[in-house]
């Protein structure tokens, strides 16, 4: 188990919150930190020394800022699956993040999303051939 380790699993159990950062969003930064202390406590049964700690925050902020450059496919920060660009979604709530179209229908843009009650999928808009659909929403697979 590596510091590596705890900031990958978080990224991937924490979708919403990198472009939430990245949005400089009030308390997404904290959020996301904490969980990734958390995952480390998790996956190496203690708690981070100082440096770690720190290792740990440096890898989910060079994490934000490669997903504000445009440096990553957004989906290979979550599932894996490459994003095809022909046919993909964009949730333009989360500054244009682009999904593939798995995520799309499960995206919910922060954590609080769900306990607000909101609708996962309704958030994005798919993308076929270049052209951006006009209404919101992912069709079923």
């Amino acid at each position: 188990m590596s510091v590596e380790d705890a900031v990958q699993q978080t990224i991937a159990r924490e979708p919403a919150l990198l472009p939430a950062v990245a949005a400089r969003e009030p308390k997404a930064w904290g959020a996301l930190a904490a969980r990734g202390v958390i995952t480390f406590r998790e996956l190496a049964g203690r708690a981070p020394s100082e440096g770690e700690r720190r290792a740990i925050w440096d890898g989910l902020w060079r994490a934000v800022e490669d997903l504000s450059r445009g440096a990553v496919r957004e989906c290979d920060l979550t599932c894996g699956h490459p994003i095809d660009e022909r046919h993909h979604a964009l949730c333009e709530i989360c500054d244009g993040l682009r999904l593939c179209l798995d995520c799309a229908r499960t995206h919910l843009c922060t954590s609080a999303c769900a306990s607000e009650g909101c609708v996962p999928g309704l958030c994005v808009r798919e993308v076929r051939e270049g052209r951006v659909a006009t209404s919101f929403g992912m069709p079923s697979t």
